[in-house]
């Protein structure tokens, strides 16, 4: 119709619902003739590039060198960005063929620019591409991979113009250049944290736009990876971002989420009244507590499926109860809303299971994948995990050991001073074996005889192994198994 006013009105308003519709977008920027931001700063040449920096001086273990990684995040007005990919790989050894014949990548809403092998005559065979994967056939010492793909992305609900970005400038690849840069409108805000390295950053601002750009040259490999080394995420120059303000705002938002579904409705009072018909009185809070933790043991099977369960929002405790069935937020609600009842402080935990690392969220983010409890039982605290019905009360898996963890308090003045931590293993049952074997040794056959006491998590193992549910013939060939290496 001509109506460029009303048009771009219009486009706007539906980019506020939906800011990864890239072909409206597009739309938008060609009424206004504005120029996508990322390809005004996109090396333009990547063949010549190429040309220029084959056979570089770095020298990789794995016969494989980064001569070009670039990474750049445009943000949106109205929440989502737009990122672009450059990944660009020289082969120097045969080593390196088996590193880059097939490349693990997530493809899901990924736009393909190119991906593709660049001979030593310069000419070029495409990659094929499959589910999350991209095969290099026939790849030759001296071949270079060229990768580069754009991605649209948003986030939904209250931090639906909010982004947490990281990226690494260093890898197990010696690289000659690394770039990062994050274009953002002039009115948004971030904050952002350095690993392992200290880099300037570069600062422009154009068309209402500031363009920071963070660069390393000629980076070297880190060492190589040894067994009970640090994570990878500790050893990399790393950088996190966030524009999430305070770890408050996280509590809040998952206190406001969670906070209907805890309502007491009459089949948790009845599962309450049940286990205690007595009522509370004359038991400690650990034993109530512990009641609790067996009930679910005994009766919520775990259970975790995208089709059943939301990302984030547990299911009420009475659907719990009556599916008996549960993924972690689910069990750890349930918990909550039997404890509360009994007059017990309990608070719902959301956590990191980072492989013991330091820097994996040092920034406020809601990417956390477990959800545990933290309760209050005669004056101390106390971590429980309740998705493993033969872990023993007050234990704590290995895998939790050192992970980031939030506390959510439904008391807003208490998420005040929110912030993550590293989950306390300090009123925990200690993990510990204690064994005597005797072993009798004939002619004929060998005879063990064997005393053990095993306390804490790692008696999981063997609660199930002597549990009825495990036939004579399975435990028979499971002791078969330990004892013959």
């Amino acid at each position: 119709m001509n109506n460029e006013k009303e048009a771009e009105k219009y486009i706007r308003k539906s980019l506020e619902h939906n800011a990864e519709n890239g072909t409206l977008r597009k739309q938008l920027y060609d009424i206004k003739k504005i120029k996508d931001e990322i390809e005004e700063i996109d090396v333009k040449d990547k063949y010549g590039l190429i040309r220029e920096r084959r056979n570089s001086a770095l020298k990789s273990d794995y016969g494989v060198v980064t001569l070009f990684d670039q990474y750049i995040v445009n943000i949106f007005p109205e929440g989502g960005m737009k990122s672009k990919v450059v990944l660009i790989y020289e082969i120097t050894s045969e080593n390196g063929i088996d590193e880059l014949k097939e490349y693990s990548l997530n493809t899901y809403g990924v736009n393909f620019i190119k991906t593709e092998i660049v001979k030593s005559d310069g000419s070029v065979v495409p990659a094929e591409r499959g589910s999350g994967v991209l095969v290099f056939s026939n790849l030759k010492v001296g071949d270079v991979v060229h990768i580069d793909y754009e991605v649209y992305s948003n986030s939904t609900g209250r931090f639906y113009k909010d982004f947490n970005i990281d990226c690494y400038f260093t890898s197990v690849y010696p690289s000659v250049e690394t770039i990062f840069t994050i274009i953002n409108p002039s009115d948004v805000t971030y904050q952002y944290k350095l690993f392992n390295g200290d880099i300037k950053p570069l600062v422009k601002k154009s068309n209402n736009k500031v363009y920071t750009t963070w660069r390393r040259s000629n980076v070297e490999a880190i060492p190589l990876l040894e067994s009970f080394s640090k994570p990878y995420n500790d050893l990399t120059n790393t950088i996190q971002v966030s524009s999430i303000k305070s770890w408050k705002e996280i509590a809040n938002w998952y206190a406001d989420l969670v906070k209907k579904t805890l309502r007491t409705d009459k089949v948790t009072r009845a599962t309450f009244d049940k286990l205690f018909p007595n009522g509370v009185q004359s038991m400690s809070q650990e034993q109530i507590a512990r009641k609790i933790y067996q009930y679910i043991c005994d009766n919520i099977k775990y259970s975790s499926l995208d089709f059943r369960q939301s990302g984030y929002v547990p299911q009420k405790p009475s659907k719990t109860i009556t599916t008996q069935l549960g993924d972690c937020k689910d069990v750890s609600t349930l918990f909550v809303a039997l404890s509360e009842l009994a007059g017990i402080q309990s608070n719902l935990v959301l956590v990191s299971t980072n492989d013991n690392s330091n820097s994996g969220m040092a920034l406020p983010s809601k990417n956390f994948n477990h959800c545990i409890v933290k309760t209050s039982l005669d004056g101390k605290d106390y971590f429980l995990e309740l998705t493993n019905k033969y872990l023993p009360f007050n234990s704590l898996p290995v895998s939790l050991y050192k992970a980031n963890v939030l506390v959510v308090s439904f008391d807003k003045s208490v998420n005040e001073t929110a912030t993550i931590t590293q989950i306390s293993f300090e009123n925990t049952i200690k993990n510990y074996i204690e064994t005597n074997l005797d072993v009798f040794v004939t002619d004929a056959k060998i005879n063990y005889a064997l005393d053990s006491k095993i306390s804490g998590s790692i008696q999981t193992y063997y609660s199930e192994m002597f549990d009825n549910s495990t036939t004579e013939e399975v435990r028979k060939k499971n002791w078969k198994n330990n004892f013959s290496h």
